[in-house]
């Protein structure tokens, strides 16, 4: 079935009760587990999502990861960016970058830089480039949790 974590927007909202669905009949429009999800026997907090710096050089997002469990623990924190705005249909996520987080219940703030070529897609006339609009931004460790914020291009 294609339920996959950079599928394209419907256009249609989904309420909790199953109303409005409009991809499946007879389950719901969402998967089992997201994308990257997995049972381990640690607990991970994200928090203080920060985004610095002009996305024509290098913007440089953050977020402080906390091991709050009492052992050791292994981490694969993500980041995700969403185009709100484009000519042509967008995921509602996009993974751009990854980074294997190692502790031993501690604090550590995980950085990514991003760039416009991150951004570039094959628009609606066929050409590649990258589009003005908003850019919402998460970090976390499956493609449904954690922090937001965003930028403007």
């Amino acid at each position: 079935m294609p339920i996959y974590y950079n599928h394209k927007n419907s256009g249609r909202l989904i309420a909790s009760n199953g109303e409005f669905r409009s991809r499946y009949a007879d389950l719901p429009s969402t998967p089992l587990f997201p994308f990257d999800y997995g049972l381990i026997y640690t607990s991970f907090k994200y928090g203080n999502l920060n985004l610095s710096g002009d996305i024509s050089k290098s913007l440089e997002i953050s977020a402080e990861v906390t091991n709050i469990s009492q052992r050791e623990g292994r981490e694969l924190v993500h980041l995700y960016i969403q185009d709100l705005v484009g000519s042509h249909n967008r995921p509602v996520r996009e993974l751009k970058g990854f980074y294997l987080y190692l502790q031993l219940s501690e604090s550590r703030r995980v950085t990514f830089q991003l760039g416009e070529e991150s951004l570039v897609f094959t628009r609606a006339d066929g050409t590649q480039g990258i589009e003005p609009g908003e850019y919402p931004v998460w970090m976390g460790p499956d493609s449904t949790r954690g922090p937001q914020s965003g930028f403007q291009l």
